[in-house]
């Protein structure tokens, strides 16, 4: 009796370890690389050319220039130090023409710096603007997807544009709104959760030759990524959006949650992440229309294999804003090497208790089953969705949760075929992604 009790302890011992070994594979397969962006973007108006143009070190990079002329049919090329972009995409309406450039630099971690030259079939630079930006973490190979990349040209004032951008947790949507307009002036707002990275301002293309209006936008990837812009006046429109692909490696720190909660006039921040290594620190910033947000404070990062969680106490947020309907935060993850990547937005209204939308799907690398574990704003049905990376819909469950709980086994998936799927768990208006690969 005594050897069976030793064999039965031993072998839930065993059971134990395998257990913990397996979440922990899980955890570290889960923290796919996140775009970043890398080092200053850089816009130029009225010259073909950025001269001295730097690509810090960083880790699976890509220049990004997009490039504009105005009464031009066709951007030539682009160079970097000499070497040849390859042009992604390109739109003209006649006013302007705007195009897309890429140069993949492979995993190289060296700097590098030179002068950025574009080419188009106008000589005149006067209604020349350029904008350059460096991205990590990307995938080489296919760094812009070209079926994600979406358009649109109008004429009519005022007007709001939207494109809906397929992309995925990881991924970072990125967009230019180029508008003209025949005098000075306008407004022209980004969408929500969109962080402006350029912005030209009116910039004269000379007499008779009207004003040019040219911005740059990103936004963390989802399964679809709106990204829209409004103008109170203009003439004439390009818009254009597009994912930047996400290289799949391993980041520095993997941020498992991020909530916030209003109680006693103050916001409750909690976060938790696993694998840090060689991470700096977190950045909270806090904004009153998804749009603007500036930095309240930060936490110096714990370097651990293991869970780590955090706090931050936002005193009396809503007295800064004049008491506003909502109040939105977000993480900015500083890696040692400076370079930065944005968490998703959390959204909460001042005066209620917020609980935001969470869920662990696991193992990531599955064969048959994967189970789910999520917390949800409230109790209540939601819509289960597996789909592979071309956005055909593999198979739906209607769920419900009990007191904002869900615990769930998705069974039968050994016949699926190998490759990424995209699972999708959506409440209402909150939806919430996770990459899988079989």
């Amino acid at each position: 009796m005594n050897k069976l009790l030793r064999f039965a302890r031993m072998s839930l011992s065993v059971i134990r370890i395998l257990f913990g070994s397996v979440l922990l594979l899980s955890s570290l397969v889960n923290a796919h690389s996140q775009v970043g962006s890398l080092g200053t973007s850089v816009m130029v108006t009225q010259t073909n050319t950025i001269t001295g143009f730097t690509v810090p070190a960083g880790t699976n990079r890509i220049l990004l220039v997009t490039a504009s002329d105005g009464g031009t049919i066709n951007i030539n090329s682009v160079t970097f130090n000499g070497t040849p972009l390859i042009k992604a995409r390109q739109v003209a309406d006649g006013f302007a023409c705007d195009a897309i450039f890429v140069l993949a630099l492979g995993s190289s971690a060296s700097a590098t710096s030179g002068n950025i030259v574009v080419v188009s079939s106008t000589a005149s630079h006067t209604a020349k603007i350029i904008s350059a930006r460096v991205f990590q973490r990307v995938n080489q190979s296919d760094p812009l997807p070209a079926a994600s990349f979406r358009t649109a040209q109008n004429s009519v004032t005022p007007s709001v544009s939207t494109l809906n951008v397929p992309s995925a947790s990881g991924d970072l949507v990125f967009d230019i709104f180029d508008s003209w307009h025949n005098v000075s002036g306008g407004v022209r707002t980004p969408g929500a959760g969109q962080t402006v990275t350029n912005n030209s301002g009116s910039v004269n293309f000379g007499a008779g030759n009207g004003f040019g209006n040219y911005s740059t936008s990103t936004k963390p990837g989802a399964a679809s990524v709106s990204m829209a812009w409004t103008t109170d006046v203009h003439s004439a429109l390009i818009h254009i959006a597009f994912n930047i692909q996400s290289s799949g490696i391993v980041v520095p720190v993997t941020l498992l949650s991020f909530t916030a909660q209003y109680g006693e006039e103050n916001v409750l921040l909690r976060w938790e992440t696993a694998d840090a290594v060689n991470f700096s620190h977190f950045e909270v910033e806090r904004s009153a229309d998804a749009r603007q947000f500036a930095p309240i404070g930060s936490k110096p990062s714990v370097e651990s294999a293991n869970k780590v969680q955090y706090e931050y106490i936002d005193q009396q947020p809503a007295a800064a804003y004049q008491n506003p309907e909502k109040l939105y935060y977000r993480l900015k993850l500083v890696d040692k090497d400076s370079s930065f990547r944005y968490s998703k937005t959390v959204e909460i209204t001042p005066g209620r208790n917020n609980r935001s939308l969470e869920l662990s799907a696991y193992p990531t690398i599955f064969s048959d089953k994967v189970y789910l574990d999520g917390s949800f704003p409230a109790t209540g049905n939601l819509t289960l969705r597996l789909s592979d990376m071309t956005g055909r819909t593999i198979l739906t469950r209607q769920l419900s949760t009990v007191n904002g709980k869900l615990i769930y086994t998705l069974e039968d998936l050994g016949r699926l075929q190998k490759g990424t799927y995209l699972l999708q768990v959506i409440q209402g208006k909150e939806v919430i992604s996770r990459k899988l690969l079989k």
